[in-house]
């Protein structure tokens, strides 16, 4: 049984209630971010790291290296993805998202924050750290709000200015998704590991009093968010081993499935923000082959996480967003087998929520090579999230360094 470490630290040891265990340590200058009520809990982010070819996925053209198959959206995808073509009839597709950011980095900065890398302003956040604050629910204990799974580089589950509590937690391995969390001490009760926390916060107090430093009260603050973690009666959402059979035979065809049931678990606890990350989109090479591989890896999970979160009742409080950093040449390149990089135009996917169902938006060309109509840029995309989030994408936030940072600039909500 878990111990409410407040009752327990000042009910049974008030003599060291001056300790700072009391106190809100993430208290911050920061406006409330959520301006309306909607029916959005969570929000699940699934980044296709690496630039995943259009044409040979969610906008088919002739020239792909794959046949076309008719979706329940009404309209051509490639074969790669069978089951996906079935649930798209719950989303809008998005076929004119466009961008002038063809290098990785910077566009992974961009997908995250809306704004361009700049050498002299590096603490923005991404705006998974932002609609975890938003999203927020108890401030008074730490549990992640924000968690990654994946490949993490670059922006993916950065905070910034908001500061460490809205950094993601972040799952390498998803089969084993927790290390170094639980007790390995059998004879170290939750009590007596409580006192130990006590304890240590009284020898240290003096020298923090002595030496200030905001190295010690970073390390004072992971120290007290891991404690929190340990003690969440939430910690179990990480046991994806907990579903029924029949469910986790559905996902665990790739790590990637196995990721997405882990993120309905979460999405089950309204855990604010998760993103999953599926790298190896970069198909310089051996595009055909490789774009088979990431799409078998994709399709049964996503098709069955989908129709559960629909059985569930959870589609309705979950938005789905699903985009890459830019898309793919339509020409094959001189090597004979690959595509180079395309970011003036690529597909995308939004939702759950109220999202609109059975929609399209934007169209392009008939080779893949620029929007034909209705355009549509990043901060477009993020103007969207945050409306259906309940975020004004306008609201002026400021740096640490107190310079002034709005949301999204130049971008409008699309739907």
């Amino acid at each position: 049984m878990l111990i409410n470490r407040k009752e327990f630290i000042f009910k049974t040891m008030g003599l060291f209630s001056f300790l700072s265990l009391g106190k809100n340590i993430w208290a911050e200058e920061i406006p409330v971010l959520r301006k309306k009520s909607t029916p959005i809990k969570s929000v699940l982010f699934i980044n296709m790291v690496g630039g995943m070819s259009h044409i040979d996925t969610l906008d088919y053209k002739p020239n792909s290296q794959f046949l076309g198959i008719k979706s329940s959206i009404g309209v051509n995808i490639s074969e790669v993805f069978p089951n996906v073509a079935k649930i798209l009839k719950y989303f809008t597709l998005i076929r004119s998202v466009n961008s002038d950011t063809g290098d990785h980095e910077r566009a992974q900065y961009l997908l995250h924050t809306g704004k361009n890398l700049l050498g002299g302003f590096k603490d923005a956040p991404s705006f998974g750290a932002i609609i975890a604050k938003a999203l927020e629910q108890n401030k008074d204990y730490y549990f992640p709000n924000h968690i990654t799974i994946g490949k993490k580089e670059g922006m993916i589950g950065e905070a910034g200015f908001l500061g460490n509590r809205y950094k993601s937690f972040h799952i390498s391995n998803v089969k084993e998704p927790l290390s170094n969390v639980k007790n390995k001490y059998h004879w170290l009760d939750s009590s007596r590991f409580l006192r130990r926390e006590m304890f240590l916060d009284f020898l240290d107090e003096n020298f923090h009093n002595n030496f200030y430093s905001n190295h010690i009260e970073v390390g004072k603050e992971y120290f007290r968010m891991a404690v929190d973690f340990m003690n969440s009666e939430k910690i179990s959402v990480f046991n994806w081993k907990e579903e029924k059979e029949s469910s986790i035979k559905n996902y665990t065809t790739s790590d990637f499935g196995i990721a997405l049931l882990i993120a309905k678990r979460c999405i089950r606890e309204q855990i604010p923000f998760i993103q999953v990350s599926l790298s190896g989109w970069d198909t310089h090479n051996n595009n055909k082959e490789r774009i088979q591989k990431l799409a078998n890896e994709v399709d049964l999970p996503l098709y069955h996480f989908v129709n559960e979160l629909k059985s569930e009742g959870l589609w309705q409080q979950t938005l789905i967003y699903l985009n890459s950093e830019f898309g793919r040449k339509p020409e094959i390149a001189p090597n004979g087998d690959g595509r180079d990089h395309h970011p003036k135009v690529w597909s995308c996917l939004l939702g759950g929520g109220k999202i609109p169902e059975n929609h399209v938006v934007g169209e392009s060309d008939k080779e893949g090579k620029y929007p034909l109509k209705e355009p549509v840029s990043i901060n477009d995309l993020l103007a969207t999230i945050y409306s259906h989030v309940g975020i004004d994408p306008y609201i002026k936030l400021y740096t640490s360094d107190k310079r002034p940072y709005i949301l999204v600039q130049n971008g409008e909500p699309i739907l």
